[in-house]
């Protein structure tokens, strides 16, 4: 699946600097992402999340990760495939209901207050496929664990083309 959308700026919202950013970020990672090894893809994904360097993802990064998604699919709007734009919004919808403290908590295995790339992946087998191949993987994910981790929550991934065990 590929978010990025070209050049075209066809949405009725002006972008916010969130949006334009995000923008950006998926013009020159869903290339990767399409067709290189997931473990390229997350590399790159990992670069704009973490906007700090610190090699963790705060509380405060992921917000504004999320908040940047919302302002670019706000901004590109009808740019956006119907059925990825209801994708990404379930994805959302999924993650504000769990709450970004909560996900933090639940990946933050030495309590250090953020997510570490080796704690975000400890639940998924990256290799040289794209990320859409792996994802699509039974064995690939550890669904015994991403249940554990996501509660009665995991169950909705169906409604991603995602389906738990």
């Amino acid at each position: 699946m590929s978010l990025a959308t070209g050049p075209a700026t066809a949405g009725r919202h002006a972008p916010t600097p969130e949006a334009q950013a995000f923008d950006r970020f998926l013009a020159a990672t869903s290339p990767i992402c399409e067709r290189q090894s997931s473990l390229l893809c997350v590399d790159s994904a990992w670069r704009f999340a973490d906007s700090d360097g610190d090699q963790g993802l705060s509380l405060g990064e992921l917000t504004g990760i999320r908040d940047g998604l919302r302002a670019w699919l706000t901004w590109k709007d009808e740019e956006v495939p119907v059925a990825q734009r209801r994708m990404v919004q379930f994805g959302l919808l999924l993650v504000d209901g769990m709450g970004l403290p909560y996900l933090v908590e639940s990946y933050d295995a030495d309590g250090d207050g953020a997510v570490s790339r080796t704690e975000l992946l400890s639940d998924l087998r990256l290799d040289a496929r794209p990320l859409g191949q792996v994802l699509l993987d039974s064995n690939a994910v550890d669904w015994e664990a991403l249940n554990r981790r996501l509660g009665p929550i995991a169950g909705s991934l169906k409604g991603l083309g995602v389906k738990p065990e």
